[in-house]
Formats: C-alpha cells, structure tokens, sequence
C-alpha cells in the first residue's frame, strides 16, 4: 500500500485551517476610504453595459444615483463576480452586505493565489518543504494579510501577479492552448486593474520567443509566435469584453492605459522621521526602508541572502543539470531580473512615491521567493545551519501568529520589532482608515439621532450597520461633538479620550469626545473689525482693539453666564502667537497656560475644569496687515433664558434678487431655539425639530415679516441631503396649507409668492436611508 504523501497532506490543513480563519473574520474589519469608489466605478461600468446592450430605460435606479453618477464607464474587470452577484439582487444590496461581499471576494481571491503561489515555489525548483515553507510565509505576513479583505487594488494587484508568475512559467515548461487561454484571460482581467500587471508575462513570453531564436530553429520560431499570438488575441478579446470604456474608443483608452502606468504622480504628503514631505521628493531610500519596517524581520533578512546570493551566483551551472534544473534557474533568473527591476526603477527614476508601499505590495510574491531561496541557502551549508535556521523559522512564525491572534483586527498596524519605537511614531499609521468603524462602535450617544463627526473621512466606515443614519459627517475642523485622531492627543479640559486603537503599547487612533460641545450659550462674530452677534438673555460686552503689535479680545461675562469654555475660530495660519489672561476683577490678571488653552489649526480653545472667571483677554497677532473674521463661542450655562443648543454656523448674507438671507444653526437632531440674526434688522425667534429624521418644523416670531423661501445647507455630507421635500405653513401652527416653490441655486427653494406664515413644516418626501440633518438653515426674507 502506497504511503499517503505527508506534504500533501500539511499542504490541505494549511490551506483549510486559512480558509476557515478567512470565512470567520472577513466581517470584523472596517471598510478602507477607497472601497466607495472601487465600489461605484464598478456600478458605474455595469450601467455602461447595460446602457449599451439593453438601452438607458432598462438601467437600474441605484446605478443612477449620485455616487455611481460621479464616474464615467468606470470599470467592470475583476470586479466583475461580485457585480454579477449584486446584479442577480437588482442592485438592491445594502451598504452592509455589499461591502463584506468585497470582503469575502477579495480574501478568497488572495487565497486563490496562495495555489499558484506553491506552484511558482514548485516550478522554480523548490523541493515540497520549502515550498511550504513559502506558502506559510506568503499568508502570514500581518499587513499583507489584513489588505487581503478590504484593499481591493493593492492585493488584488499582488494574486494576479501570483497567479501569471506561475501561469507563464506553466506555459513556458508545456505549452497547450488550454493553459494559453487561461493565462490569457487572467492577464486580461488583472490588466483591468493595472496596466504593469502584463509585464511578468511578457518577459515570460519574450523568454519563449527567444529560446528558439538563440537556438536558429526556424521551425520552432513559427511556431511559437503562432502560439503567443493565440495569446495575445485571446487576452485582447476578452480585456475588450470586460472593459465598457474599450468599446466606446478602444485605441486612445489602450495608449492612454499604457502612458499613465509610467507616467502616473500621486500628489500629496508621506511622513517621513516624524516630518511631511511631498511625495515627489521622498528620500530614495524610502521604498526599501517601508518594506524593511512593515514585514517580519525573517522576511528582510532571508529575501537579502536570497536575493544577493542568486546573483553572486547568477551564471554558475551545476555539472550534469537535468532539464528541470535548468528550466528551473532559467525561470529564476527572470524573476530575479523582474524583481531587480520593480525595487531599482522607482529608487532611480522615482516616477512616483506612495504612503508606506501598498502601491508596491506586487512585489510581495518576489520578496517571498527569494526569501525561501535565501533559507535554503543558509540551511544547505551544514547539518548546523540547518537547524538553527529551521528554529529561526519556526519561530518567526509563531510569534508572527501571537501577534496577529493578539491583535486582530489590527494587523495592518504592524511594524517589525526593530522599528516599534520611534521610527513608528513618526511614520502614518492607519493609512486605509479602517479601524474608524471599531471606534466609532464605542460610541453610545443615543439621547441624540444625528451625532457628529469629524473627519468626513469616517462616512466610508459605517458599513451600512443599523444605526449609521444617526452620524452626521462634518467636514470643518473642530466642528464636530466627537473626532478620530492619529495617535495619542492626550486628555485635556476641551476633549477626552474615549477609545483608543493601541498596537504593541503605541496608541495608533483615537476617538475623542468634545466635552462642553452641546452647551453653546452665546456667539459673537468679529467682522472687518466690528463686534456683532445679539443673542437673549443677558449679553456678554466684548470689545476688540489693538494694543501694539497684539491684537485684543476682551469678554466681559455678567453673573447669568456661566462659562467653562471660550473659542476663537478663525482662518488656518492667519492668527500667531495667542495667549490668555483671565481676571476676577478686570485688574488682576493671570496668564492660563498647560491643559486650559489649546490650538488645533483653526480653532484656538480655552476652557477649565470649573467656570472661567469674569473677564477673559485673549491676544494674538496677525499674518497680515488686515484682521481676519473670528467667530467667538462660549460655552457654559445660562441662567437669564435657554438658549442655543448645538453648533455655530458662520453667518452669511444675501441681497441677490430683493430677498435677505437670515443664517441660523441646524437642530442637529435636538429641538433648538436659536436667537441670532446677522442683519441686525429683525429679531425672530427659530424653533427646529427632528421628527423620526424626515421633518423640521419652525416657528417665527411676528416681526419676522413676509418669508420668501429657504435655504438648506446640509453641510458636507452627501446622504444628508434631502432627497425631494415639501414644505407647508400655517399661522396658528396647527392647520398647515402646502406652499408651492421652485428649486433655485445654492440650496434655494424660494416661494412662488412670499408669505406671512409664522409656522413651516419641511419635510423629506424621497427615499433616503439617512437623516434630513442639516447643519444650517437660511430664511429668505422679503425685506
């Protein structure tokens, strides 16, 4: 009886206890800031393709609305199964189920890749033990390992490498048309993703071609430029059938495919040692030095041997090779050339350079290769070597799964333990946002339906979990009751932590709560040098004058208010050198410094533990001649009368086209009185309220005089917007009559005819999975 083969068999465990890891956690990470976009380009082609094949009246809703609406042809490619699958639901999946869908699709592509992956290692002349060996490897890096569920790019790009690296040399060894096609069909649909994604497979099939050549078989050389233009035309075949934007002008889109691939910039900001430096002009090192940090140190040190080793060797033949063997180095000879290539052409040319290397993550597949070929060269020098590098391995590798079981989800945060320290701290953390979905868990605010947020950036985490329509998503600085920052902020008397992310005893995120945000009592602005702002209820005297080369703000609080926290917003970059001195008695004033005062880019805060004293005196100086407007909050409590309750929204107005437009701050989901009108011509009162997120109702004070319309500005978030509304009035607030209006320019929906109605109802008639929160309403007034 035939001896099961035991490598098969540790071969099948691994590859089926990674299966079942992958099918068990695929749910518990965040979604990256790029997967809406992946998503809605995706939509976006198959609207082509519907479009173009069954007519624009057959195109479903949702591969309508706005998002799928902002992209052009988009792009069908390798997204295609999951597309399929949304289409068998009629587009009709949630956010939720769409987005884990991505998440499955991608971890069981990478796992997919993981075959071809022990194949590659197999044809390239690696015994089964090191193969395995590789395969390990190849699964268990943690950063590759997390972007295996949610970065449907980076490692997408890294299988179909995978997978053509071990698909051309399948066909190199024993060519058939079976495999041809399949090759075929896999570079074609990785070429959906990255045009660079051909380059393996044609030094591959340059290799094939030349072998002939160099031998003069005239014979063979037909025959083999038949075979690869078999190739050629079946890989073009189906690119065109799967790229929408090919059938619309297929030479311009192929040219231009090719020149962005080595023409492309991605502007912005890398750190780098603790500093921001433009992308363009990263150190050249920088490409290796984020590889050296991110993977195992088992990685750098066996890829080095490996890699250096293969070259110190490159044209040494062994006696009596079989052909095998010289397949077998031939084909390491053009990985190591490719692998060369994709580590010296950006340090050389540096056409482009990316946060960390998730742009490079192709050449994950290489560095694993010549890894194990770095360990079979050190092992293969002594019965000694061999078993220290064995226990090197095996050790390797279980601390790399400690870790990862330790810090699931979070794999992607990981730094090798030679850089855990600073180098760490100074270097972006959650490049792909996508441990914001975890902190966003904790937060339990349920007295409030519309919670809000900063950055913007956080839309992309919700998931579509039930409760997410309560998030409203600010896109200003300090605006927001809660924010997610990178690192440790530390807490402080304006904002206190929350919840953090912390990887090997780093704090990588933090959500922070902004303590006194629901406590706004009286703002002020400063405008061209003049103080207004009138509220009810008693005022606080503000004065606003020059003093040398510092400008003053002055705040006189009289006994009603009680105030724990003063704001000055203003103008990134435009106010320097700000100090607080604060007094009992307007003549003995102290500086407050340390915890009580603080500056985040265009927000200057102070605020205590207890009351702030009486009088407040802030100085700062200018970055130019002219004094920029300042908005001024304060924050406490208010014994005279209940005032403003939520954010302040900048005042504004508007002459155009005899109307004057009023600003008041949103409800926010609260019911709010607001009391505050820029113009100085008119008091009114607003009283705004949330009904079940569909409906604002108002109520205005006498002097309002005739109402010419609305305006209703949503703020910086998209799924806010009102989708269709309807507005009605009544004068004793409790039989309504509709107003028929017309949609105008900036959020406008001006009356057919100005009205005397004291009492409004807005309502939000289409369908909308999230609130009607707006973050500002405008009254037009007929003066």
């Amino acid at each position: 009886m035939k001896k099961p083969d035991k490598y098969k068999i540790i071969f099948a465990v691994i590859m089926a206890l990674f299966f079942v890891w992958g099918i068990c956690v695929f749910r518990d990470y965040g979604i990256s800031w790029d997967e809406g976009a992946q998503r809605a380009r995706g939509l976006a082609g198959m609207r082509t393709v519907i479009t173009t094949l069954f007519g624009a009246d057959k195109v479903p809703a949702r591969l309508l609305e706005d998002d799928v609406a902002a992209y052009n042809y988009g792009g069908v490619g390798y997204r295609l199964p999951v597309l399929l699958a949304e289409m068998a639901t009629g587009f009709t999946l949630s956010a939720e189920r769409a987005y884990k869908l991505y998440h499955l699709y991608v971890f069981l592509f990478f796992f997919l890749s993981a075959f071809f992956a022990y194949s590659a290692l197999r044809l390239l002349g690696f015994d089964k033990k090191y193969s395995l060996t590789g395969l390990v490897l190849y699964l268990t890096c943690p950063r590759i390992l997390a972007d295996a569920f949610y970065n449907i790019k980076d490692l997408m790009l890294l299988s179909f490498f995978t997978i053509l690296i071990a698909l051309s040399m399948w066909l190199v060894k024993d060519f058939t048309y079976k495999k041809a096609v399949l090759l075929a069909v896999f570079t074609a649909f990785a070429n959906t993703q990255k045009t660079m994604s051909a380059f393996p497979v044609l030094i591959f099939a340059l290799y094939y071609f030349l072998v002939p050549v160099i031998k003069k078989d005239r014979t063979e050389i037909v025959s083999r430029v038949k075979k690869l233009a078999v190739c050629v035309a079946s890989c073009m075949a189906v690119l065109f059938v799967i790229t929408p934007k090919l059938w619309l002008n297929f030479s311009e889109t192929m040219v231009k495919k090719v020149t962005t691939t080595f023409n492309y910039t991605h502007g912005g900001f890398d750190m780098v040692a603790g500093m921001l430096m433009n992308r363009m002009e990263l150190p050249w090192y920088y490409l290796l030095l984020t590889i050296t940090m991110t993977v195992p140190c088992i990685y750098v040190i066996f890829s080095c041997v490996g890699s250096l080793s293969f070259a110190g060797g490159i044209f040494v033949r062994k006696a009596g090779e079989k052909e095998d063997e010289v397949f077998s180095r031939h084909m390491l000879w053009l990985i190591w050339g490719q692998f060369a290539f994709f580590m010296i052409y950006p340090i050389v040319m540096r056409p482009m350079q990316y946060n960390l290397w998730r742009h490079f993550y192709f050449v994950f597949i290489y560095i694993v290769i010549f890894t194990v070929y770095g360990i079979r060269f050190v092992a293969e020098k002594g019965r000694m070597q061999a078993v220290l590098t064995s226990l090197f391995c095996v050790i390797s590798v279980l601390l790399t799964l400690v870790w990862i079981g330790k810090n699931h989800p979070y794999e992607y945060l990981y730094f090798n333990p030679a850089f855990r320290g600073e180098a760490a701290k100074n270097t972006v953390q959650d490049y792909w946002v996508v441990s914001y979905k975890g902190l966003l868990s904790q937060i339990k605010d349920g007295s409030v339906t519309d919670v809000s947020i900063f950055p913007s950036l956080v839309g992309d985490v919700f998931f579509g979990d039930p409760g997410w329509e309560n998030y409203h998503l600010e896109s200003i600085d300090h605006s927001a009751k809660y924010r997610i920052e990178e690192g440790n902020p530390g807490d402080n008397n304006i904002y206190r932590i929350l919840k953090t992310v912390e990887v090997d005893s780093r704090i990588c995120e933090s959500l922070v709560r902004r303590e006194n945000f629901s406590n706004l009592i009286r703002k002020y602005y400063i405008e061209n040098g003049r103080v207004s702002g009138k509220n009810y209820g008693d005022e606080a005297e503000i004065e606003h004058y020059s003093e040398g080369t510092d400008r003053c703000i002055c705040i006189s609080l009289p006994a009603s208010l009680k105030v724990k926290e003063a704001d000055l917003l203003y103008e990134s970059d435009s106010v320097v050198n700000e100090r607080v001195y604060v007094s009992d008695n307007d003549y003995d004033w102290r500086l407050m410094e340390g915890d009580c005062v603080r500056k985040w880019d265009d927000l200057f805060a102070v605020a205590d533990e207890e009351y702030l004293p009486s009088f407040i005196l802030i100085k700062y100086e200018c970055t130019s001649p002219s004094d920029p407007d300042i908005a001024i909050r304060l924050f406490g409590e208010d014994a005279s009368e209940k005032t403003t309750r939520g954010d302040i929204a900048f005042n504004s107005k508007d002459s155009r086209e005899n109307t004057e437009l009023v600003s008041y701050p949103g409800a926010d989901g609260e019911s709010v009185k607001t009391l505050f009108d820029g113009s100085d011509k008119v008091s009114l009162d607003i009283f705004s309220e949330m009904k079940g997120g569909e409906e604002i109702r108002l109520s205005l004070r006498e002097n309002a005089g005739q109402i010419a319309g609305f305006r209703l500005d949503c703020g910086s978030s998209p799924m806010s917007a009102p989708r269709g509304i309807e507005i009605e009035g009544s004068y004793d607030g409790e039989s309504y009559s509709p107003i028929s209006f017309s949609y105008g320019s900036a959020d406008d929906y001006v009356f057919d005819s100005p009205t005397d109605y004291r009492y409004f109802i807005i309502r939000q008639t289409g369908e909308s999975t999230h609130a009607l929160a707006l973050s500002e309403i405008g009254l037009l007034r007929q003066p």
